[in-house]
């Protein structure tokens, strides 16, 4: 049904309360191309707190596919409470396209925090690797004003492990 578009949005919104994990995750992946409803985004942004991992996971993913800068918070949300999640901080960084500079901004307080060392490596990395020098700069140079000191070795690795990979 949705390949041919012709799921409702009232069936869609339905699905992402359903009681069921997995139809939840599903009608986020079917979402998609439809986060310029603001209905569906809302919903999906409520989605950020779903108890069940899987869904959002579903919901990182899905906040990839807007420029919304709402979803820069959402996923700022998610990343608070599971960056030390491989799987949901893979999620969280594929998507943060064109979200990095905003997420960059809001981890400023908790950059010297060593729970959210993998996930700015991951930031960081992500926005070299996008050309996105002004968002990996603005973590650096964050990391140095509360430092004071050049003690970010975790940090600079990313870019060092950036460039190895080239």
């Amino acid at each position: 049904l949705s390949l041919r578009n012709r799921l409702d949005e009232t069936t869609i919104l339905n699905a992402l309360e359903d009681p069921a994990p997995e139809v939840r995750a599903q009608a986020v992946k079917l979402c998609r191309a439809r986060l310029g409803n603001e209905s569906i985004l809302r919903k999906i942004i409520n989605l950020t707190d779903d108890e069940n991992a899987f869904v959002r996971i579903q919901v990182a993913y899905a906040l990839g596919e807007t420029t919304d800068p709402r979803a820069a918070d959402a996923l700022y949300r998610i990343a608070e409470e599971h960056s030390d999640d491989p799987l949901m901080r893979s999620a969280i960084l594929s998507s943060s396209g064109s979200h990095q500079n905003e997420l960059a901004n809001h981890f400023g307080s908790h950059l010297l925090d060593p729970k959210y060392n993998d996930f700015l490596k991951g930031l960081i990395q992500t926005a070299f690797g996008a050309n996105d020098v002004h968002t990996a700069n603005v973590i650096l140079n964050a990391l140095l004003t509360q430092t004071g000191e050049y003690e970010i070795k975790h940090h600079i690795a990313a870019y060092r492990d950036y460039k190895n990979a080239q």
